[in-house]
C-alpha cells in the first residue's frame, strides 16, 4: 500500500508541476525497482516463469521510465 499511495501521490505532483515531484519520484520508484529485482528469484525457483517473464516486463517499463522523468 506504501508504494502504491507514493507512486499515486509522486505522479499527481509530476503531472502538476510541483518542484518536489522529481526528487519524489526517483524515492517512490526505488520500491518497484526493489521488488521487481528480488521477486522473480522466488518464481524461478518454483519454475513458474510466466510471472518471472512479467517482473522483467515491469523492470524495462520502470527503466523506461525512470529514464524519462530523470
Amino acid at each position: 500500500m506504501v508504494t502504491a499511495f507514493s507512486l499515486i501521490f509522486d505522479g499527481i505532483g509530476l503531472l502538476t508541476g510541483q518542484s518536489w515531484g522529481n526528487g519524489l519520484y526517483l524515492l517512490a520508484m526505488g520500491m518497484p525497482f526493489y521488488t521487481v529485482i528480488v521477486s522473480p528469484g522466488y518464481f524461478t525457483q518454483r519454475g513458474q516463469w510466466a510471472p518471472a517473464a512479467m517482473f522483467a516486463a515491469i523492470l524495462i517499463l520502470a527503466l523506461a521510465s525512470a529514464l524519462t522523468v530523470i
